[in-house]
């Protein structure tokens, strides 16, 4: 049988294989593609190949772990940020394995940069592979013909205005960003999904 798991700081949804049975809600340890993590059940899945296993309902033992692995990723993300945004990216935030076995750091880059130095120097001080997730490329202006609705081009936006077009009173053309608005965005998305973070452990408490 198969259920869906909720899990990771973005919030992947997955497919996991267990015989047991388990409460809506109830967190559990799971094997993924990237090693083992604590997950949220949410339901059962649709027959078909699981994304991976679960290994069995999280523990005070296992929730002890996951503390430190949020605590020492917190660590890690502060010396990331200090390293990787003067040189041209925005670190967005860093996971921590539950075995600490590897920490996933998530960077927003503005243009081709070489990290590979910046990321031996943290694998050398925290004593924990890392791996590299840049989650956007640099910003493109936008087409100028677009309203920037799904379908809206320069044949015209159906889903804009009743008259078939893009007025001004039902939707607005895209403004091009600069890098520093971007980054101030991003800056502002860490900091809510860190308040997040922490309010889902209270609730765990």
């Amino acid at each position: 049988m198969a259920w869906l798991v909720r899990y990771g700081r973005s919030a992947f949804v997955g497919a996991f294989a267990s015989p047991a049975a388990f409460d809506r809600g109830v967190a559990l340890v799971v094997e993924t593609s990237r090693g083992l993590e604590v997950g949220e059940l949410l339901g059962t899945a649709p027959d078909g190949e699981a994304d991976g296993r679960i290994l069995r309902p999280a523990s005070h033992d296992d929730e002890t772990k996951r503390a430190a692995a949020d605590a020492l990723s917190h660590r890690i993300l502060a010396a990331a940020a200090e390293r990787i945004e003067p040189v041209g990216a925005l670190v967005l935030d860093c996971e921590v394995l539950l075995d600490a076995s590897l920490a996933l750091l998530h960077i927003v880059a503005w243009e081709p940069i070489d990290l590979s130095s910046v990321l031996h120097s943290l694998e050398v001080e925290f004593a924990v592979p890392i791996r590299l997730y840049d989650v956007g490329q640099s910003p493109v202006a936008p087409d100028p013909t677009s309203c920037g609705k799904p379908n809206c081009g320069s044949g015209g936006c159906g889903s804009c205005g009743s008259g078939g077009g893009c007025g001004t009173s039902s939707c607005s053309r895209g403004v091009a960003k600069s890098s520093e608005e971007l980054t101030a965005q991003f800056r502002d998305l860490r900091e809510a999904m860190e308040r997040d973070a922490i309010a889902g452990r209270r609730e765990l408490l």
